[in-house]
């Protein structure tokens, strides 16, 4: 039986891998594409684009219900698919290509995958911290859930790293004796026992 997991485990990790890597040239390909191409791509198109952004809607409506069931699959596909969507359309210079990461990344954190959570909130922060800023509590939740995956992964300097970025944050956003902060500080501890 814990052969058979390996095994399983092993596969998943290879797929993924491999979707990894479409991921990062689909995105790569996207920033690559000017504006202005992109633009005149679309300007053809209105109605197309009008139906697009409505299919992202209805699926952001429909996923969270999805992971709340449990789900996931269903959840993934429909996520990848707002994703591709979102990318097409605002490119990957957008929040809103960010969010749909962020999304996938509380995905597949709920899912128990946290490689391809780490993936997913890595592409959030990569795509959402020029366009935020690296204080903003908007992609608070993306530095939190990443160092929550860092550390599920024993990747313990990765996740105190993180963890210590969020604290910065909540510090300068809330004060030092906020929930946010104190929250970060237990989880800090943990990491410490691990890394000491």
């Amino acid at each position: 039986m814990k052969i058979l997991l390996v095994l399983c485990f092993l596969m998943t990790a290879l797929i993924f891998s491999a979707e990894a890597e479409d991921w990062e040239q689909f995105v790569r390909k996207s920033m690559e594409q000017s504006p202005s191409a992109r633009k005149r791509r679309l300007s053809s198109g209105r109605r197309l684009l009008r139906e697009k952004s409505e299919r992202i809607a209805r699926i952001e409506a429909k996923a969270p219900g999805l992971i709340k069931e449990g789900d996931y699959e269903k959840a993934e596909a429909l996520l990848k698919e707002s994703l591709r969507l979102t990318i097409e359309i605002y490119h990957t210079r957008d929040i809103r290509t960010a969010e749909g990461f962020m999304n996938l990344g509380i995905l597949y954190t709920r899912w128990g995958k946290p490689g391809e959570a780490e993936s997913a909130l890595e592409w959030c922060l990569k795509i959402g911290e020029p366009l935020e800023g690296r204080n903003s509590l908007k992609l608070a939740g993306a530095r939190q859930l990443l160092a929550a995956a860092y550390y599920d992964q024993a990747k313990y300097a990765e996740a105190e790293k993180e963890a210590e970025k969020l604290l910065d944050l909540y510090l300068s956003h809330y004060g030092p004796r906020s929930k946010q902060a104190e929250k970060v500080k237990e989880f800090l501890k943990e990491v410490y026992k691990r890394t000491s």
